[in-house]
């Protein structure tokens, strides 16, 4: 893989933790609490993700994006219907997102000659959180 391949797949990754950022962010407008104080977190462990990504592109020598991508689609949904739905299809619409987000890591990682740094980076940093994100999003619903 060369390494404007491996930019643009950065840049893609990049483009989800944005949008997820968004979301979270307009979702934290709707919910009450117990629930604030879970996506507040997630939120946070969303933008450290966004940070590391774009260090991670810039010693790739790629360049930040301001592009939310797929994601963009959950937070328009978050944003128009949160109020009508509930706390529980909220849940259901942002676990969704969580499993794109987990879906585009294991699609990079499942490129061949992928760099060891950034297979690591993945697989030991930002799949996991995506992965707990998930499982304390369904815990919350239950």
């Amino acid at each position: 893989m060369n390494n404007s391949e491996l930019i643009e797949k950065f840049q893609k990754l990049l483009r989800g933790e944005i949008a997820a950022t968004e979301t979270y962010s307009q979702a934290l407008k709707i919910v009450d609490d117990p629930l604030q104080e879970l996506l507040q977190e997630i939120l946070e462990e969303h933008e450290q993700s966004v940070i590391s990504i774009e260090k991670h592109l810039m010693k790739l020598g790629g360049e930040r994006t301001h592009d939310s991508g797929v994601w963009g689609i959950v937070t328009k949904v978050i944003e128009g219907s949160v109020s009508i739905i509930g706390s529980s299809a909220t849940l259901t619409a942002l676990k969704q997102g969580e499993l794109l987000g987990i879906y585009d890591y294991e699609s990079v990682l499942r490129m061949k000659n992928l760099k060891p740094e950034c297979h690591l980076f993945i697989s030991k940093e930002l799949l996991p959180l995506c992965t707990k994100h998930v499982l304390q999003l369904e815990n919350f619903n239950q």
